[in-house]
């Protein structure tokens, strides 16, 4: 056993107050014999019960004032993980049944196979054939990029199959990685005919960033026949023979060979699940040993006992054996003990935060209108901005929270599955911009019903939240929205506005005139109305969260047991009751002078933390200095805490090479917070990167053979950013944007 505020112990010699001998008050009674001569009479034992229960009730409030808990202690093993990308070619050729039932289902399940025991990595995946294209950055959360992976089917994403390009797409996504070790495994069937980056060059890219390749060279010896459609037509010559599919090794060799990795030949299922099974067997993680401390506190169990034992002194021995005498006196300490009691069972307000594992899931798909009046500004700020700003205070408040993002035009696309790795989809929300969908026009319901369709078998409390300005552009009747999931709309337009295109040039009709963007709230109003959510608008039309917000708050987790401060009250009216009569008034302020000094070690940490979000708006300086007070006092991740919060609002008064140290600190006490490393890495902007390169990995003899030729790391670097992979924003939005995240809480 241990105590979270072991001062509290010096109160324990209080709990003797009950058997502290008192004067004998005038009692009436019917005989003179002394109380010890009477009959021992079964009231008369029930009543010698009494002080050792009272004792008792103190005891154990005291220890639960105390923080009495047991600390659980267990080993285990962890390995530190790696970042793959895993590319995979989904060009036509891969739907050939050269390897039953196709090719790409046994590439896309064995590949879901090699994921899912890949518990420790953080792994995404590109899909390319003439052009990559991103299905998912490296994340941790796997469950919904497999399901996603194994829904997969032959595509043709610009014709060909374009090598370099596929493995320069995977390199920018694992350019910035801290990943100690960082793999590419690209799996092809095909030739590289396409692309603006050869394989040779991407390779040497991959070399001076320190990503290995492992290349894989799938299908079968003879080939197989290419299909044109589902329909089973397949492609063939001028001269009517079929077209088989070619798979060329060498470029593969080469791209394996420059970065440090290797070539595999898989010809059929079982020869590509031992490829993965030695890539696997390759990339091994270090195991490190950690112990991991679990408190489990008594004080539920304990004012529970409390409770009951109060209880039984009201019911027990004043209202049924009447034992005590019945005066003012009494009246008071009877008063006194049912106010304890009362108290004891009051719950308390916890601010948890919505979706924390103790409480109900909740799963968010949240459909956004990426159309062109998107674009339109209102107030200096466009409405897709606007919605963007709404998603992020989503992410922050709801950080538990399942969620998946729907861009919707014309029509919807799915974007980010369902997920809890919110840093997934903040870099897809990041990089969108209105007209990034192909299809034309605007179609809020065809979202609703495809947002709904991802939600019908997910458990737990599951809602839509559209962002729109209403419109709706297409002629086509709007489908039926399957009931069951409750809507939330936020209207993002209340006036009609301009038509612009991306550069802000108004675009124009048929006649030459401004095309103009027409809001629909109303339509809106009624899609929430309708599955009984919420229209979230204020006064003004403005969108807002804080209806939805406040709702959810209603759903937190239940309440914890009174604790804390508010126990000292009905500790001090329980030692009230068992005060000596003489000298009452000298006994009660010595008793709240112990309670007071005691008091002073009640958790000065998180007192003074709670006192530094008081200051943080009105007075930021005093806030900085009073977290660094509350952080001397705390350990662990409570420390680390109030070290990212100082250090957030070092940085939002422009301090960043003092907030650079405190957030280093906060980085080591909260490995992999992602707010502490957005905070640390806007920090760590301010100072001019460090120049140099990183040689290749250490290659064979063979590798001369090519001339020396190298790419240094800055200039790996360029090759990326002048390549600007399709999957990627516009050149004038490539810098990553990073908005410091002020507070945090425990």
């Amino acid at each position: 056993m241990s105590f979270a505020s072991p001062l509290w112990l010096l109160a324990l010699p209080l709990v003797l107050l009950p058997l502290w001998p008192r004067q004998q008050s005038s009692r009436l009674t019917s005989s003179l014999i002394p109380l010890s001569a009477l009959p021992k009479s079964w009231r008369v034992q029930l009543l010698r019960l009494q002080p050792p229960l009272a004792v008792l009730t103190l005891l154990l409030l005291i220890l639960a004032l105390a923080g009495a808990q047991r600390v659980k202690k267990e080993e285990q093993a962890l390995r530190q993980g790696i970042d793959v990308m895993l590319t995979l070619d989904v060009s036509a050729s891969l739907g050939a049944r050269d390897i039953a039932p196709d090719r790409l289902s046994v590439a896309r399940n064995t590949a879901a196979d090699f994921l899912a025991q890949r518990q420790n990595d953080r792994i995404g995946v590109i899909l390319f054939a003439g052009v990559p294209t991103l299905l998912s950055p490296p994340v941790l959360d796997k469950g919904p990029l497999l399901q996603q992976l194994r829904q997969l089917k032959p595509d043709r994403l610009g014709s060909g199959t374009a090598l370099g390009d596929a493995l320069a797409a995977a390199l920018d996504r694992l350019k910035d990685s801290d990943a100690a070790s960082k793999v590419v495994i690209l799996l092809t069937d095909g030739a590289s005919n396409r692309g603006r980056v050869t394989p040779h060059t991407a390779a040497l890219a991959a070399a001076a960033l320190g990503v290995r390749v492992y290349t894989i060279g799938f299908g079968s010896d003879q080939g197989g026949e290419v299909p044109l459609d589902g329909t089973g037509r397949i492609a063939r010559l001028d001269d009517g023979t079929p077209l088989l599919s070619a798979l060329e090794e060498e470029p593969l060799r080469e791209m394996a060979r420059l970065s440090g990795g290797r070539y595999f030949r898989a010809s059929s299922a079982d020869l590509l699940r031992q490829v993965y099974a030695k890539i696997d067997a390759l990339e091994t993680s270090p195991l490190q040993i950690r112990e991991i401390a679990t408190e489990i506190p008594y004080r539920p169990i304990l004012l529970t006992v409390c409770a009951v034992l109060l209880l039984i002194d009201l019911l027990l021995f004043r209202l049924l054996l009447r034992l005590q005498p019945t005066g003012f006196g009494s009246q008071l300490t009877s008063a006194a003990t049912l106010i304890a009691l009362i108290l004891l069972l009051l719950p308390e307000k916890v601010s948890a935060p919505y979706g924390e594992s103790s409480g109900p899931p909740l799963t968010l798909a949240l459909a956004l209108d990426t159309s062109a009046s998107m674009a339109t500004k209102e107030e200096g700020t466009s409405r897709l901005e606007r919605a963007k700003t709404l998603i992020e205070t989503l992410l922050q408040r709801l950080p538990q929270a399942q969620m998946a993002l729907l861009p919707f035009a014309g029509e919807a696309m799915l974007q980010v599955p369902l997920t809890r790795e919110h840093d997934a989809l903040r870099y897809f929300l990041n990089r969108l911009q209105p007209r990034s969908l192909d299809a034309p026009g605007s179609a809020p319901e065809e979202a609703l019903r495809a947002a709904a369709h991802l939600l019908e078998n997910v458990a737990g409390e599951r809602m839509i939240l559209l962002f729109s300005d209403g419109e709706r552009t297409l002629a086509a009747e709007p489908p039926t929205i399957p009931p069951g999931v409750t809507i939330h709309t936020l209207p993002l337009g209340r006036h009609p506005g301009p038509l612009v295109d991306g550069n802000g040039t108004p675009l124009l009709g048929p006649d030459g005139t401004p095309l103009q963007s027409l809001p629909d709230p109303e339509r809106l109003q009624r899609l929430a109305t309708a599955s009984g959510g919420l229209f979230l608008a204020d006064a003004n039309g403005l969108p807002t969260l804080k209806p939805l917000l406040e709702q959810l708050a209603r759903q937190a987790p239940p309440a914890a047991p009174l604790s804390g401060m508010w126990l000292i009250l009905p500790l001090f009216l329980l030692l009230v009751r068992h005060l000596p009569w003489r000298r009452r008034t000298s006994s009660l302020l010595a008793v709240a002078i112990a309670l007071v000094a005691c008091s002073q070690e009640t958790a000065p940490g998180p007192t003074t933390f709670h006192r530094a979000e008081t200051l943080v708006t009105t007075q930021p300086g005093s806030a900085i200095d009073t977290f660094a007070i509350a952080a001397s006092f705390l350990q662990g991740e409570r420390r680390g805490v109030a070290l990212y919060n100082q250090g957030s609002l070092l940085l939002q008064q422009e301090e960043p090479a003092a907030a650079r140290s405190v957030l280093e600190e906060a980085l080591r006490l909260l490995p992999g917070d992602p707010d502490v490393r957005n905070n640390l890495l806007i920090a760590l902007s301010s100072a001019p990167p460090e120049n140099g390169s990183i040689g290749n990995k250490q290659r064979g003899e063979d590798d001369a053979e090519g001339g020396g030729e190298s790419l240094s790391h800055d200039e790996a670097l360029q090759l990326l950013d002048a390549l600007r992979p399709d999957l990627d924003a516009p050149a004038s939005d490539r810098q990553e944007r990073f908005t410091p995240v002020v507070l945090k809480e425990w």
